[in-house]
């Protein structure tokens, strides 16, 4: 994920938000600018300088990570919304694009981390590319929509944090807010998999769309939890080593176990 920086102006009235090349800015930039014409929950794009996002500060608290099932259905809701607006569609060729190189950067990590030599991760590699769903719906996502980034403002929800923003696909994306369901700690109240089965119902609900890109993950659903396991891991992979790799090693062996299917 992108790294960013951001600083309330002295006035109160904006938040600038610095990210890491002006290339993170741009896809931010346009994301924002579809959501804010489509009138989506979204904070007021100023303008755009180089690598630096200036917007409207939105002074609200996040929605608890500890959702009811209404929360849930809320979230579900606000991401088919997003979903349907096609102005963030893209090629294909860029949503895989996007997929592939997510994917050959976990296999990395896993290099370093001593858990794959090069060999078995190409294998890997072009086992997991043959996994890519057939049909797929390529468009700039947020790839982090959860609790915490979606703020209760007096005039409704308002999504933040565009430092994820990427050309991937809409599945993904789907998937991507599912898993964060099963992790958040507020999933424990009513059973993880009914919680997330209660989000993907509530999106698929939305609109034809939304039901045909549900379809479409649910193809590559191993593929996508192993590798957002994987992800989970990453940061904390220099730490597993020798006997702390458990937790990583048995992500790994999703991996492997479902090609072999």
């Amino acid at each position: 994920m992108s790294e960013q920086r951001f600083e309330i102006s002295a006035d109160g009235r904006y938040k600038i938000r610095e990210f890491a090349s002006e290339r993170d800015a741009a896809r931010a930039e346009r994301y924002l600018s579809v959501l804010n014409v489509a009138k989506v929950g979204s904070p007021r794009l100023i303008e755009r300088q180089g690598a630096r996002l200036i917007m409207e500060y939105v002074d609200a608290q996040p929605l608890s990570g500890r959702l009811g099932l209404s929360g849930r259905r809320t979230l579900a809701e606000l991401m088919a919304q997003i979903h349907g607006l096609r102005e963030l569609d893209l090629p294909l060729e860029q949503g895989l694009a996007g997929y592939r190189e997510q994917s050959a950067n976990y296999l990395q990590r896993y290099i370093e981390a001593g858990l794959l030599d090069q060999s078995e991760a190409d294998q890997l590699a072009q086992r997991l590319m043959a996994l890519t769903p057939k049909r797929m719906f390529a468009a700039l996502v947020h790839d982090d929509l959860h609790a915490r980034n979606v703020l209760r403002a007096p005039a409704g929800l308002v999504l933040i944090d565009y430092a994820g923003v990427k050309a991937l696909s809409l599945e993904h994306d789907l998937l991507n807010a599912s898993y964060s369901l099963l992790t958040s700690v507020g999933a424990r109240l009513y059973g993880r998999y009914s919680l997330r089965g209660y989000f993907v119902r509530s999106y698929a609900r939305q609109s034809t769309r939304c039901v045909d890109v549900l379809k479409s993950a649910q193809y590559g659903l191993h593929f996508y939890e192993a590798f957002n396991r994987l992800r989970k891991g990453s940061n904390a992979l220099s730490a597993w080593r020798g006997a702390k790799l458990e937790p990583a090693q048995r992500a790994l062996e999703v991996v492997r176990l479902m090609v072999d299917q």
